[in-house]
């Protein structure tokens, strides 16, 4: 008898049965006005376990390599962070090589210029090296943290582009959609951070919005119209999307396994039938964060790399 599949089974078919595509051509399509035919379903990864922290002690290139082989079956690509801190950017390249994953390679950026610029100079460093990498994505929410004014932060992605411009790699950065859309009072105009990257990529979470399960993904789907209408010249992706399995409520929003399955049950199909390309966030839970009841709890996978629901119907769907 045929077991139905888990929500997490469907997750895993959706990702791998994606045609896994080449760079240049996922290149084009991220850059191309608006998107179309090719889908981008990938998990946003961050490789330190328990243990292991930002700074050191730092994941080995064992442990990275083993990532690469489960990431293969939660998609077809990988969003990732840093490149300076533990030597992440050249560890990963290397343990992804082998793997039939796509990287958008982050630069994490902050407050901190001289560490900025050990950011800038790893990627310089890894030049010949990105034959895996479809984007870059130059800072993560460093808008929303305040750790960069907007005429900064394209500068960076200015020295970016004057890296890696002759390789055709397109290049953006990761702010939530409110920022995109001017809603935020510091930036009320983000068409220059929009002209400056070559397409858009947006952080969504309904349990911050404190938006209940049961609207989650309306709500997800209604701010990439808002988006998409705003800058029609300009590919939209999803950076970071998902739900909270542990943690205390924030207002409507209650974090649970069977919430997050059931973000998953409504967000995949959606996603599939519009063409969207989006990083589910996230991988693994994260236990090295500080602590705040739910920043650990947001994997697909725990931080030892044990799923949090069983997979084992995955083959039956397979056959």
């Amino acid at each position: 008898m045929t077991r139905c599949p888990s929500v997490y089974s469907i997750l895993l078919v959706l990702l791998l049965a994606a045609t896994l595509i080449w760079p240049s051509a996922v290149s084009q399509t991220l850059a191309a006005a608006p998107p179309g035919g090719v889908r981008l379903q990938g998990v946003d990864y961050g490789p330190f376990r328990d243990g292991q922290q930002p700074g050191g002690p730092c994941p080995t290139a064992k442990q990275m390599t083993e990532d690469m082989w489960l990431l293969t079956r939660m998609g077809n690509a990988i969003r990732t962070y840093g490149l300076a801190d533990c030597n992440l950017g050249k560890n990963l390249l290397k343990a992804a090589s082998p793997a039939p994953l796509q990287i958008v390679l982050g630069l994490w950026l902050g407050p901190d210029a001289s560490a900025n610029a050990k950011e800038i100079k790893s990627l310089s460093k890894l030049k010949g090296k990105l034959k895996n990498v479809m984007a870059i994505a130059v800072g993560s929410e460093t808008l929303l943290r305040g750790d960069l004014s907007m005429d900064v932060l394209i500068g960076y992605i200015q020295q970016v582009r004057d890296i890696v411009g002759d390789q055709g790699i397109p290049i953006t950065t990761a702010e939530p959609w409110h920022i995109w859309l001017g809603l935020d009072g510091r930036y009320p105009d983000p068409t220059p951070l929009a002209s400056a990257v070559d397409f858009l990529f947006l952080n969504i979470h309904p349990y911050w919005e404190q938006v209940p399960i049961t609207a989650a993904v309306d709500h997800v789907f209604d701010k990439v119209y808002r988006v998409q209408q705003a800058y029609p010249s300009k590919s939209v992706v999803i950076s970071e999307t998902g739900w909270p399995t542990a943690g205390p409520s924030n207002g409507a929003a209650e974090p649970s396994l069977e919430n997050q399955k059931l973000f998953l049950k409504e967000f995949l199909p959606q996603a599939k039938a519009e063409d969207l390309s989006f990083f589910s966030f996230e991988a693994f839970d994260e236990q090295w964060k500080p602590e705040s009841g739910v920043e650990q709890h947001w994997g697909l996978y725990r931080s030892n790399r044990t799923p949090k629901q069983d997979v084992e119907t995955l083959l039956c769907c397979l056959e």
